[in-house]
């Protein structure tokens, strides 16, 4: 009685089982007729009780690709599992696996055939491969847009820099009227100007792409603060607003900085100060230092303005990119790029430092900087000293013979006329081939350098150089080549 009732219990557990499964199970005899089959079979494929008895072939119609009962005559047969994705008719996927059903003493008197619904399985890969093309894509488009930007400052910056070569040297004209001097300053602050633009947006592309770094090296501490000072009292000139300037707890020690970084900052923020203040307006510019302990030097920069002042909404999201505020004034959208700020917090945090603003409308703004730097060591002191006082640049070019390879002829005759103004002897040539011949040509030692650009046609100046370094002459592998060229991005 115990047993019949523990019998009872199990088909119980069997039927219960079959009955709420949300996967497809089929039990068919060694005929392929159908035995038993779950709730889950007679909603797929409309199998109902009465169909118990009927061959394999009732439901085997259902499947597009497949043939079921081929599948399951070779499991007889060999009495081995197979497993297939099969699609129903109406576009359904199905995993499905047929396996022997095994008795007592090892007998297998027919199959067990399950179906499982992949539709939730595909749309997930079908996602995911959707993702994974979609990052190709965007990978793609980011190469592209770096191609893109690399040759737009290239061919950008090639003539701009012929622009303000030519202004520098217009302005060395002792006989220019003012008149002219005036024009020619417009013009160079204009070209410096779309030069600030373009090398904001090459900085933009590399924060965006985590290749920003630091360039760290001993840096005497009142060098960099009075660079900036003097470059500012320019500024502040030519925007007819007061500039002050001071240095608290300064004892100028050599500290290791990324000082065109740090100089970069300090100028933004002094920038925007003074274009966004009234004429006779005040720019203040102050420099604390101190002494977090023995190796470490803290600088706090706070640049202090009495100008327009930004609103509380705008200053939620003006480190983002391109975010710019609405005047109040004239409703006029402020001018730049508005990637200052954007580059200036994230120059800042790459340095470990902080940067906090304080601004209500019409009454100024503050920025307050705080960077600590390592402090050199004596080694690393003593060889800026020692550069310092081998300085004497001027006597070291005087009468030396270089090599100058440039092949846009405005830019080479520029570079060529500022190097013979320090008494330099410069032959001239206009593409890498030109100068591994000129070079090869010259007796040994002729040459104290050679200027190479690195994009030009017939030979690169990257294969120039290799060429020169394996020719079989006593200078080829000592001489310094220098590059010249417009390429920005640190990859290049």
């Amino acid at each position: 009685q115990q047993k019949v009732s523990e019998l009872a219990i199990l088909n119980d557990d069997i039927n219960n089982f079959l009955s709420t499964t949300l996967i497809g199970i089929m039990f068919v005899d060694s005929k392929l007729r159908i035995r038993k089959f779950t709730n889950y079979i007679t909603g797929e494929f409309n199998v109902l009780p009465q169909d118990v008895g009927r061959p394999l072939q009732y439901i085997a119609y259902n499947f597009m690709n497949g043939d079921l009962i081929k599948l399951s005559q070779n499991v007889l047969t060999t009495l081995k599992p197979v497993e297939r994705d099969l699609v129903s008719v109406n576009g359904k996927p199905y995993f499905v696996r047929i396996a022997p059903y095994r008795a007592d003493g090892n007998k297998v008197p027919g199959l067990i055939l399950t179906f499982v619904d992949t539709t939730k399985q595909r749309s997930d890969k079908k996602q995911l491969e959707e993702m994974e093309q979609a990052l190709e894509r965007s990978r793609k488009a980011n190469l592209e847009k770096n191609s893109f930007l690399s040759r737009m400052s290239h061919d950008m910056r090639t003539p701009l820099n012929a622009i303000l070569g030519l202004t520098y040297l217009m302005l060395d004209n002792s006989t220019l009227n003012e008149s002219n001097r005036r024009n020619i300053l417009k013009i160079r602050s204009s070209g410096q100007y779309l030069l600030g633009i373009i090398s904001d947006v090459l900085d933009t592309s590399m924060i965006e792409n985590g290749k920003l770094k630091q360039h760290l090296a001993p840096v005497f501490e009142e060098e960099i603060i009075h660079e900036v000072e003097a470059m500012m009292l320019l500024s502040a000139e030519e925007h007819h607003l007061f500039f002050e300037h001071s240095i608290k707890g300064c004892q100028n020690e050599c500290l290791i900085m990324d000082k065109g970084h740090v100089t970069q900052i300090l100028v933004n923020l002094l920038s925007n100060a003074m274009k966004f203040t009234e004429e006779n307006g005040k720019v203040e510019f102050v420099t604390t230092v101190d002494r977090p302990d023995k190796k470490h030097v803290r600088h706090t920069y706070v640049v202090k303005d009495n100008g327009r002042g930004m609103s509380q909404e705008f200053q939620q999201r003006m480190y983002l990119p391109f975010e710019q505020e609405q005047s109040s004034q004239d409703g006029n959208i402020s001018g730049g790029t508005g990637l200052g700020l954007f580059i200036v917090k994230n120059l800042v945090d790459m340095m470990g430092g902080t940067i906090t603003c304080a601004s209500r409308i019409s009454e100024g703004t503050t920025f307050t900087v705080t960077i600590t730097y390592d402090l050199a060591t004596d080694d690393q002191k003593s060889a800026v000293l020692k550069a310092r006082s081998n300085n004497t640049y001027e006597e070291t070019l005087r009468n030396k013979k270089v090599l100058l390879c440039d092949d846009h002829e405005l830019n080479g005759q520029i570079a060529k006329f500022m190097l013979e103004s320090k008494e330099m002897q410069v032959d001239y040539v206009k593409n890498g081939q030109e100068a591994v011949n000129k070079f090869n040509g010259s007796a040994p030692g002729e040459y104290a350098a050679i200027l190479m650009d690195i994009r030009m046609p017939i030979m690169d100046g990257i294969q120039a150089t290799m060429k020169i370094r394996t020719l079989d002459r006593p200078d080829a592998a000592r001489i310094p080549i220098i590059a010249l060229t417009a390429n920005a991005l640190d990859e290049e």
